[in-house]
């Protein structure tokens, strides 16, 4: 086979329409899964003000573990990516049933931990009644975790073999239904129980149920993956592949919690400074976390083209996919760079009608326009990384980057510890800005060693 490719203006826009076609679908996707936590706030805070602090709390405990099990279940993406493009429909079928397996150990995990929250929720020092929406809320929540991580294998099926519409389409229906059932068991509609915050945990628990029944439709209704017929094969344990799942999947997660901990964190350190900074910061990190769908979405997409280019032995097109994802994301984190620092004052506008709020939020803005770039290049890279199936040196890397330097220098800058004035909230943001730099650096450094590796070795092999 011939794997020359030419690198023309042809070539990266045949794969930037590719990419953007498997990004798009994957972006709106993602903002209606992030839609359904706005839809529990909304609805939440309009029943009662400790239902809404009750949720926002539970949502803490609760996103974590969601965003741990994605990050896992992102290795079986990347697999079947890997196994598509080599055209081996046994392995997916097999990489599909043994990532199940996973499904059933660690969602009883999930389900404990959820049920026993109150050692952690009592370190909070909350109000007795706030406490125990909270709780209740995540119980009720833990019922829907199987259907949940179940739907997860399912979309690293369709997604793994280019399908990411279906997907979408599931998710869009999922984030619709949402908002009738939180309006029923929040306010006790249609002959349902009046369970206020709590209801929200059940409605999320059913729609994650539909979710995962509406995979299963598709499983059986869609021609290509119909064809597999990935329930035939035996769900016994292959132990070469249920551990390669999870070699791949456990540097991914912690990846992933690894960064929405970093923002944890900088709510507490921040936290002394006042309600109004706290507030401030917490419009930039809003919009911040907008503006990260996008290298997000087609960081995902390029996960999926380059490894499908790697499991057909085409390296030079899998670096072909990577260098224009790479391409794309720089152009997006251009221009919503440049949209920030130009409507920061408008932005904050939006959630916020206090004059201080504003101005605070406004400067913080600047610092977010700012990391803008570095943090969709470093998306860009971890994501290009794994497609070539390198998880754990990029876990280091993240580390390092976020806990070794975005941490400490943000603390220092913030609280005057390096022998200059206190920054405030803005020296947590240069810090992150810092950090979220050198991650891009190092892992850009990475990537540039795994591919011209992967081109090497398909050269001996041949």
């Amino acid at each position: 086979m011939n794997t020359a490719v030419n690198t023309s203006f042809h070539s990266y826009r045949h794969e930037a329409s590719k990419l953007l076609k498997l990004s798009a679908p994957i972006l709106v996707g993602q903002l209606a899964i992030t839609g359904m936590g706005a839809t529990d706030t909304i609805m939440a805070g309009n029943y009662s003000a400790t239902d809404l602090a009750a949720i926002a709390i539970g949502q803490s405990f609760w996103l974590p573990l969601l965003l741990f099990l994605v990050g896992f279940f992102t290795a079986t993406t990347t697999l079947i990516a890997h196994a598509f493009g080599a055209n081996k429909a046994h392995t997916i079928k097999t990489l599909f049933s043994q990532s199940l397996l996973w499904v059933a150990l660690l969602s009883p995990l999930g389900i404990v931990f959820l049920h026993n929250v109150a050692p952690l929720v009592a370190l909070l020092k909350l109000e007795p009644e706030l406490a125990q929406i909270c709780e209740a809320y995540l119980a009720a929540l833990s019922y829907g975790l199987p259907g949940g991580a179940a739907f997860l294998v399912m979309r690293s099926l369709s997604e793994g073999m280019g399908k990411t519409r279906p997907i979408m389409l599931i998710q869009l229906i999922t984030f619709a239904s949402n908002i009738p059932l939180n309006y029923m068991l929040i306010y006790g509609r249609w002959g349902a129980p009046e369970l206020g915050g709590v209801g929200c945990g059940f409605a999320t628990a059913i729609a994650l149920w539909l979710q995962c029944v509406l995979g299963l439709v598709l499983i059986n209704k869609h021609p290509l993956l119909r064809s597999l017929q990935v329930f035939s094969e035996k769900f016994s344990l292959q132990a070469k592949i249920f551990k390669r799942i999870s070699g791949l999947g456990i540097p991914i997660a912690f990846t992933f919690l690894a960064e929405v901990l970093l923002f944890s964190i900088i709510a507490l350190i921040i936290a002394p400074l006042g309600t109004t900074i706290i507030a401030g910061h917490q419009i930039a990190l809003s919009v911040s976390a907008l503006t990260f769908m996008i290298p997000l979405s087609v960081g995902m997409a390029t996960t999926i083209s380059a490894g499908q280019h790697l499991g057909a032995k085409r390296p030079q097109l899998a670096k072909l996919a990577c260098h224009t994802g790479l391409g794309l994301i720089l152009l997006s984190s251009s221009i919503m760079m440049l949209m920030i620092i130009w409507l920061k004052a408008d932005v904050a506008g939006l959630y916020s009608n206090n004059d201080t709020v504003i101005a605070i939020a406004s400067s913080l803005l600047v610092f977010s326009a700012l990391y803008q770039i570095p943090d969709a290049v470093q998306v860009c890279m971890a994501s290009a990384l794994r497609a070539y199936q390198d998880t754990r040196t990029p876990l280091a890397i993240v580390l390092f980057a976020y806990w070794g330097i975005s941490v400490p220098l943000g603390w220092a800058l913030t609280f005057g510890k390096l022998g200059m004035a206190p920054l405030g909230a803005k020296g947590m943001w240069m810090g992150l800005v810092c950090g979220l730099t050198v991650a891009a650096i190092l892992l850009a450094s990475r990537f540039f060693i795994i591919s011209r590796r992967a081109s090497t070795k398909l050269q001996h092999q041949r």
